[in-house]
């Protein structure tokens, strides 16, 4: 496609939109399922860490896939299948197989990204493609923030409705691609002049280095907070807020981004607002109330907004397969999410649940120390070729 077709870029948005919805719904929901099942700080944190560490596995079998056979089987087999572990882990009477249903929705959704994203850098010309990042990366956004929000307030009515109800949205997300276009051409086509460009590795490492220190945050604020937060005052319903705000500034973002605002995927912004989320997620050793934690959060939301799309964007702008580079990209997420759960959940075991918040705002910021590295020699490798 030479030209950008809406009606074609539109599913990816409803795709994105619907895939977000159902996840948020069930990702605000399982730490307080789990608490409601006697998990304490290294349960919530070994929680995040079995999704996170089964999703980056599992993808990067699945994003070969993604580049192998028909992407609309895959998408659709992945949502029916997720509707399915969403259903059933609703109905689960014991940690373990939450841990179960946990693991079986990571695998699920891990067939369904890769072939998204393949999908739309496959059928989108270069000129056409940052805007088209945009529509989806606004899609999902939208769809988290009212995910996220509602899940918290159904929790609160009656601990599987969100599970339950999340089943839908899940099976509309595979429903909106089946009407899609399949195109498999851009990834085999070489740039101009058949080479990748100078420093292109190492952009590419800062870009998914940065979504994963992004995601350390998000997984020790989404998989660990809720036991310290019990203690200030933060609920299922207050942590959906919370959740949403984070929705409500990376939907901002990704608006912007959409309109064509170039900003949104600058590496030098993405480094910025890494640190400033890393500055207050230090403050989190303080807090003493729900809205203490509110800035993080709305930070939270540019940083993963800025990084996601620089990151997104980075993998399907070159040559090579985009299945697997965006694999790459999804991994690189999960992991950081990994990360942060684990260890922050091992801190709070050993030294109490206010004891993760300044050791992981000290690895983000070691980890934008490298971005910064890479970039910048990146751009003198740029400078010597073109000399």
């Amino acid at each position: 496609m030479r030209r950008t077709d809406w009606k074609h870029t539109g599913r990816f948005f409803y795709a994105g939109f619907w895939m977000d919805f159902s996840a948020n719904m069930f990702m605000v929901a399982v730490p307080y399922a789990a608490m409601k099942l006697g998990a304490g700080s290294m349960e919530l944190g070994l929680l995040g860490a079995v999704r996170g560490l089964t999703y980056v596995v599992a993808i990067l079998s699945t994003a070969v896939l993604a580049d192998r056979y028909s992407r609309r089987t895959i998408t659709t087999v992945s949502t029916v299948a997720l509707a399915v572990v969403l259903v059933l882990t609703a109905w689960v009477t014991t940690l373990w197989q939450l841990f179960a249903g946990v693991l079986l929705w990571a695998v699920a959704v891990s067939l369904f990204w890769p072939s998204v994203f393949a999908w739309l850098g496959d059928s989108h010309a270069p000129e056409h493609l940052g805007r088209a990042t945009g529509t989806v990366n606004l899609g999902w956004s939208v769809g988290s923030l009212i995910g996220a929000a509602l899940g918290g307030v159904l929790f609160h009515l009656w601990g599987p409705l969100p599970m339950i109800l999340a089943a839908l949205p899940a099976l509309l997300a595979g429903l909106s691609m089946r009407g899609a276009a399949e195109v498999r051409h851009s990834a085999a086509e070489p740039q101009a002049g058949g080479k990748a460009q100078p420093g292109a590795r190492r952009r590419l490492a800062s870009a998914w280095l940065g979504i994963g220190a992004v995601c350390c945050v998000f997984g020790l604020m989404g998989s660990v907070f809720p036991k310290l937060g019990s203690d200030i005052g933060v609920d299922a319903s207050v942590f959906g807020v919370l959740y949403a705000v984070s929705g409500l500034t990376q939907t901002v973002v990704f608006g912007l981004g959409f309109m064509g605002v170039l900003w949104t995927r600058d590496w030098r912004v993405s480094l910025a607002a890494q640190v400033l989320s890393a500055a207050l997620l230090a403050t989190v050793f303080w807090a003493t109330g729900p809205w203490c934690i509110v800035p993080l959060y709305a930070s939270l939301g540019v940083a993963l907004a800025v990084s996601y799309y620089v990151s997104l964007y980075v993998s399907l702008e070159g040559e090579g397969s985009r299945g697997v580079k965006s694999g790459i990209h999804e991994a690189s997420l999960m992991a950081g999410a990994v990360i942060g759960a684990l260890a922050g959940g091992t801190i709070a075991r050993e030294w109490g649940p206010r004891a993760p918040y300044v050791p992981m705002a000290a690895l983000v910021l070691l980890l934008a120390a490298v971005q910064l590295w890479l970039n910048l020699s990146s751009r003198r490798a740029q400078e010597k070729s073109s000399a």
